[in-house]
This record gives structure tokens, sequence and C-alpha cells, in this order.
């Protein structure tokens, strides 16, 4: 009998607000989790006065 592994891998919300990016995976499944934008990227794209 093989073992159940499960994985988290984060691609986002580490070290920094907001962004946060998981994937799940539990044997052939996978499920990928995204809890919004990232405020450190947001800040490329949109400046002041545009976010007023």
């Amino acid at each position: 009998m093989k073992p159940m592994i499960t994985k988290l891998t984060f691609y986002g919300g580490i070290n920094e607000i907001g962004g946060n990016k998981i994937l799940l995976e539990d044997d052939d499944k996978k499920i990928f989790l995204d809890f919004g934008m990232s405020f450190k990227q947001r800040g490329k794209f949109y400046l002041d006065p545009y976010l007023s």
C-alpha cells in the first residue's frame, strides 16, 4: 500500500500582504487556491491619483 502524501506549494503571500496562492496536491488530485491580489504587485500598475 502506497502512503498518502499531501503537498502544499505556496506561490504568493509569502513575506507580503495579500496575494495568497496555494497549490494543494493529494495523490493525483490538485486544487489551486487563490485568495486575491498582491498589494506588492498592485503598486507596479496602479499609482496615485488613479486609486483615489
